[in-house]
């Protein structure tokens, strides 16, 4: 039998604002809301770079509008999108 290997990455990123925590007073950041703009922002980098083989966007959570533990606002679709890369 023969298996084969395959190098797996998973990444996130986002807009955000540096501040001191409320509480702690120790330095921290503030998200920007729309979370899903930096996942686009990203995705279409790489797509245009060429380096995407295979893309596929699936429904990850239920589209949500809440808080994070820092109090900020944010909301997004619950849209992943994955990439195959070459």
């Amino acid at each position: 039998m023969c298996a084969t290997k395959r190098l797996t990455r998973s990444s996130n990123a986002h807009y955000d604002y540096r501040r001191l925590g409320s509480a702690t007073f120790l330095p921290t950041h503030q998200i920007a809301p729309d979370i899903d703009n930096e996942r686009d922002y990203v995705a279409m980098s790489l797509e245009q770079s060429g380096m995407v083989g295979k893309a596929m966007t699936i429904q990850f959570v239920p589209p949500e509008y809440g808080h994070n533990l820092a109090g900020d606002v944010f909301f997004t679709y619950g849209k992943a999108i994955i990439l195959w890369l070459h």
